[in-house]
Parts: structure tokens; sequence; C-alpha cells
């Protein structure tokens, strides 16, 4: 029996820059830290014995397509710590983890960027889920990086940060579950890398950006500005509503606007859009901020970092 472990996400900046639409072209980059939110695989070969929880419809079809590209059968269970649709990069960090295990089980000796690569193939081209790169590298690496997309290779630097700045950015962040979504997250990215494939120019004047903005919050960070870096994601989060208008709905605006007015610097969904997780970022009224959201009946949670990525044992 092989186990293994892989952490969600919460992206901070340059989101949707990943897909390759636009990234093979013009070239991408986010920033992105993993949390201490996990898809966790117990898997034995053998059989085809599946068990799920939460129940999430993706997870049998990404079995069922993994085991058929491999040719053998086996049986595993699946625990995710968050809701279908988080927005969290659940089903990367799902391929992460069940590559990571196949790979000890059979011995395959694929190092991370293989594992990463097989995941988002399968995903992609087998599942048919549209998306970018950035869950699978960020779940597989894990910790804070800036990660870079060119046409054929991704970079993943890690941010190192001041111990004092690496305490505000975590303790500052705040995430609410927005019980709104309507799309897939697939959906919403097809949407999107169709306006790159036209060359619509609002939707590539808002990737460029995010680009721009994931190079310039890491900068923030990284010189422990962080008033610059609540600026940048209020930005990010005011440019990705540029980029479909599948993102936002008049829900999900409405609590922005309590979280601002509480003394949120900025915040964004996680995700593609349309619901699931979105994070706030209120260093010095962290409690403020929460007390308002559950004026209006949210249940603000922490945030902790991971850093050490997929774990198989």
């Amino acid at each position: 029996m092989i186990m293994s472990r892989a952490p969600m996400r919460i992206s901070f900046a340059g989101g949707g820059s990943d897909i390759n639409a636009f990234a093979s072209k013009y070239g991408g980059c986010v920033v992105s830290a993993t949390i201490t939110r996990y898809v966790t695989v117990r898997m034995e070969q053998g059989g085809n014995q599946f068990v799920s929880y939460p129940i999430d419809e993706t997870e049998p079809e990404y079995l069922a397509k993994l085991a058929k590209r491999l040719g053998l059968e086996v049986s595993l269970e699946t625990r995710i710590d968050a809701p279908p649709r988080s927005g969290l990069g659940t089903s990367g960090a799902l391929g992460v983890a069940m590559i990571g295990c196949l790979n000890t089980l059979l011995d395959r000796k694929l190092d991370r960027n293989g594992i990463i690569e097989m995941a988002y193939r399968i995903e992609t081209e087998e599942m048919g889920i549209a998306g970018g790169k950035q869950d699978q590298y960020a779940s597989c690496w894990g910790g804070l990086n800036l990660i870079t997309f060119g046409y054929e290779e991704v970079t993943v630097t890690p941010l190192v940060l001041k111990p004092e700045t690496l305490l505000t950015l975590e303790s500052s962040l705040i995430l609410i579950f927005i019980h709104s979504r309507r799309e897939s997250s697939s959906r919403i990215m097809e949407h999107e890398a169709r306006r790159v494939e036209q060359s619509d120019p609002e939707v590539l004047e808002a990737l460029h950006r995010q680009r721009e903005l994931a190079k310039e919050a890491a900068n923030a960070l990284l010189n422990n500005d962080i008033t610059a870096f609540g600026n940048i994601l209020d930005e990010a989060w005011q440019t990705k509503k540029k980029q479909t208008p599948l993102v936002t709905n008049d829900v999900i605006d409405a609590i922005y606007s309590v979280a601002r007015r509480a003394g949120a610097l900025g915040g964004k969904l996680s995700g593609a859009g349309g619901g699931g997780y979105m994070f706030l970022f209120a260093p010095g009224k962290e409690g403020d901020v929460a007390e308002a959201l559950r004026t209006i009946g949210l249940r603000p949670e922490n945030v902790t970092f991971d850093w050490r990525g997929l774990t198989v044992w």
C-alpha cells in the first residue's frame, strides 16, 4: 500500500496567464502559495475499488483514464479537505497525488516535473478539463512561489521572505467559502481561452496585466511592502473580472465590498471564478473583516501555508 498527500493552493496574481493559449504565445506568470488543505490518496495494486470523501464526480473518471493509460488495476481511497468546486486547485492536487502514488507503486522514477506533466496531460487531453498548469506545479512543489510559463519551459522560483513579512502575510489572510458557483472552472477557462484565440483585445490586455501583476506582487513581498501587495491583490481581482463575465456575480461583488469597507486591502476568488473560496488580505484589520463577514452569514477561516508539496510514503 502506498499513500500520498498533495496540498491545495491559493493564487494571488497572474491567474489565467498560465493557460496554454496565452502562455505559449506571450508567456505567463503567477504567484501562488500552497495551504494546509490536502488531497490524500491511499492506493493498492489490484482490484478496482474506489472510495472518496467527500464525493466528487470527477474522481472516478480521472482514475479510469489514469488506469487505462498505464494499463493496470488499482484500488484507492481519496480524502479531500475541501468541497467540490472549491477554487483551490483540487483537481490539480488530485492528479499530482494519484500519480505520485503510482510513481512509487510502479517504481517509475518520475521526477516532480514528470509527475506534473503527466497529471496535466491526463486532465486536459484525456478528460477534456480546460486549465493552465499552475495548480499542478504549485501542489507538487509546495510553498510560496513565482511560477513563470513559457512555450515549453516552466520555472518555479521560491519566494524567500523576511520572517516578519511571511508572518504578516499568513496571519492577515482570511478564507471564506461562497456557495454561488454556477459554472465549472473548466467552462470558465474554455471561455477565456476562446477569447484569447480570437485575439479579443480586452482579455489579452487583462492577461498581459495579470502577468505583470504577478511580478509586482512578488517584488512587493520581497521588499516587505505589505500595503503595495494588498493594492496589487485588489487590482488583480478587478483585472480578473475583465477576463470573462463568468468570473463574478452580484453576490460575490457584494461580499467583496463588505470586506473592503471593513478594512481589507484586497483579495479575490482563488480559482477560475463564479464561486468557491475567496481570500481577503487585511493586515491589522483581520478581526474587523472577519466580524463583518460573519454578520452576512459567512464563516471566516484562517490560512496556514504548506511548505512540503507532494509527499509520498
